[in-house]
Parts: C-alpha cells; structure tokens; sequence
C-alpha cells in the first residue's frame, strides 16, 4: 500500500511537472511569435510626394503591397522605382523592408546602407540593420545599430 501511495504520488508529481513545462513552452513559442512579429514589421516614414506621376505609382503601388503582405511584388515595385528614379532614397527603406520580409537579409542590409549613406541621420534604417542582424543571431552588431538609432533619437523606443 505504501508502495502504491508512492508511486500514485510521484506519477502525480510527473504529470504536474509535464504540464508546466508545456505551458512554459507555449508561452516560449508565444513570445517567439511576437518578437517575430515585430521584427518582421517596420515603421512608416514620411514621403514627400513631390514626383511625377509614374514614380508616384511605383511607391504607392509598393507601399500598399507591403501592407497587404506581399513582399515580393512590393520589391518588385521598389526596383522598379529606383530604376526609374535612384534618388528616391525611400525606396530603398521600403525595398529593404520587402526583402527583409523575404529572407534575402544581405540585399535588404545594402538597401538600409544605402539610406544611411544618403540620409545620414536615419532612425528606422538603424532599427532595420538592427532587426536583420537580429534575424542573424549577430547580437553584438545588432546591439551597436540600435544603440546607435538611440544616439539619433534617444525619445524612440526601440
């Protein structure tokens, strides 16, 4: 009998135990999710809408894509943007933000890059490099875009 208290006792203890780490790794893959989620998202910068028709159509055309979560015909949208006009330094922002969605994490870097060395000063190209370093697993260079995105504005959280 006191076997069986025992036994009854330490099987009870091994569900218990089970069960808890299950709700810890729904709450880990939970969490994974949402970091996910906000690495994967962007924040919208300010357009002037100051070019001619076409170009206008190309950035709009984009923009609505990535909203509608269809990076690559947003990327599509964004190249063909810069071909007809490479001075349009957003296009590059929302390009890099498509191709991060994609995967292609070298080419959306150079997009970012390209942005800081137009547009020095950048807040979200720095959180962008941040985020794809975090996609990585470069923490080291993703902590140094982020805290220099903090330099740039320290009001923004990032």
């Amino acid at each position: 009998m006191a076997l069986r208290t025992v036994l009854g006792s330490l099987l009870l203890s091994l569900a218990f135990h089970a069960n808890a780490q299950l709700e810890l790794f729904g709450e880990a893959i939970g969490e994974h999710a949402r970091e996910s989620n906000q690495i994967l998202s962007y924040t919208e910068i300010a357009i002037e809408w100051k070019m001619s028709g076409k170009l206008q159509v190309h950035l709009n055309e984009g923009i609505n894509n990535l909203f509608e979560n269809n990076p690559a015909l947003a990327e599509t949208n964004f190249s063909d943007l810069i071909l007809a006009d490479s001075t349009i330094w957003q296009a590059y922002y929302y390009r890099g933000v498509a191709r991060k969605q994609l995967g292609k994490l070298n080419d959306a870097k150079e997009d970012f890059l390209h942005v800081i060395a137009t547009r020095n000063f950048l807040y979200e190209s720095y959180v962008e490099l941040g985020k794809i370093c975090q996609l990585e697993n470069n923490t080291r260079d993703a902590e140094k875009y982020y805290e220099k995105s903090i330099r740039i504005d320290p009001a923004k959280p990032v």
